[in-house]
């Protein structure tokens, strides 16, 4: 991740040292604890640009690197720790051959954390446990997440998810409720633990009922690491910020394999199935029509559907049947005949193919003249 001025700073201040500001306001004095007598002050500029801020923090991490004796990559990691929690993967040692392992292991088990930490974030952001795809507000959080460095004693991949998300650019740390990135590293670790349980008890119970836990989504992303990564078993551990108040999460004992398949198949099975449909709104132009009766008899038994190209803004660009009554079926048909979009409100199944159900009303949209 990219260190700031900010965040050194605020180690700097969790280690006792103390911050002063010149009368001008245009530099940032930071002064060590009396406790280290001849270590050196650190200076920032207030309104340094970003290619000189990146030296001030280069020289900052010297510094402290002479101060306290730990390496640059000791400090980079304790500095990051203040705005990221940390997930921590081990491939145990006797998976490895030559201290390596295949890359399509590492490959396809950030795949899956990706996955992972998108559907966590999407359950956060609606509230769902089940829907066809993570938003794209989600993915975005998942990408911010950074790749940090790998470490030795097993082979360890780290990855740094940010307490904040997309939408916080500022962080609240007395606000009772915790922030995004933290609920959805949560979420995932919580997830684990009911896996844990699941597996002990032979049953996929606690993972469904686990409301803070795994989603639909996340238990087929765990089910995919195991499946193409090869390899037999992942230790995982979590290192929470201390800016925000660590979770009560029961086990700590975290892991991804092989022997966890058959509860989250079953898991998974069922958070598909038990999950409502989500009201919306789509709007967009009909490319196909079905109907097993005549399409201008509305008394007429048999099913009718459309297919609408939809542009959700969470979901991309989707085509989704939609299933109508008879009267509804006529005037999709109607506008299909003029070229028109249509607006339809409906519930969406989360599940594939993407359809949406229990329409309560389609209309026609009228095009906006620009007559002068």
């Amino acid at each position: 991740m990219q260190l700031t001025s900010a965040l050194v700073v605020k180690y700097l201040a969790n280690l006792g040292w103390d911050r002063r500001t010149t009368t001008d306001n245009n530099i940032v004095r930071i002064q060590p604890p009396e406790s280290l007598p001849g270590a050196r002050s650190i200076l920032f500029s207030v309104n340094a640009r970003a290619e000189g801020e990146a030296r001030e923090v280069r020289l900052a991490i010297d510094i402290i690197q002479d101060t306290y004796g730990k390496t640059a990559l000791e400090i980079e990691k304790g500095v990051a720790a203040l705005s990221h929690d940390l997930v921590l993967g081990k491939v145990p040692d006797e998976y490895l051959r030559n201290d390596t392992i295949e890359l399509r292991g590492v490959r396809s088990y950030m795949n899956g954390m990706r996955g992972l930490l998108a559907n966590s974030a999407t359950t956060e952001m609606t509230g769902h446990r089940a829907f066809p795809k993570s938003t794209r507000a989600a993915f975005d959080y998942a990408d911010q997440c950074g790749f940090g460095h790998t470490f030795r004693g097993s082979f360890g991949l780290v990855i740094e998810a940010p307490l904040g998300g997309g939408e916080q650019t500022a962080l609240d740390f007395a606000d009772p409720v915790p922030p995004l990135g933290r609920r959805v590293v949560q979420r995932i670790a919580s997830g684990l633990a009911s896996v844990s349980v699941a597996v002990k008890n032979d049953d996929a119970e606690a993972i469904v009922e686990n409301k803070n836990g795994l989603n639909a989504g996340m238990c087929k992303d765990l089910i995919s690491i195991i499946k193409q990564s090869g390899i037999p078993r992942i230790q995982l551990s979590f290192e929470w910020s201390s800016e925000v108040k660590a979770p009560a999460i029961g086990i700590g004992d975290y892991s991804i394999e092989a022997r966890q398949m058959r509860v989250l198949q079953q898991a998974h099975k069922r958070l598909s199935e038990d999950e409502e449909p989500i009201p919306v709104v789509i709007v967009g132009r009909i490319v196909d029509l079905h109907s097993d009766a005549n399409p201008a008899d509305a008394d007429e038994k048999g099913t009718r559907s459309i297919q609408i190209n939809w542009d959700s803004e969470d979901y991309g660009m989707k085509k989704v049947i939609v299933k109508l009554d008879a009267k509804q079926y006529l005037v999709a048909h109607q506008a299909h005949g003029r070229g028109q979009l249509v607006q339809v409100a409906g519930e969406l199944s989360p599940r594939r193919p993407w359809t949406l159900g229990q329409v309560t009303s389609l209309e026609p949209m009228v095009a906006v003249s620009s007559g002068r």
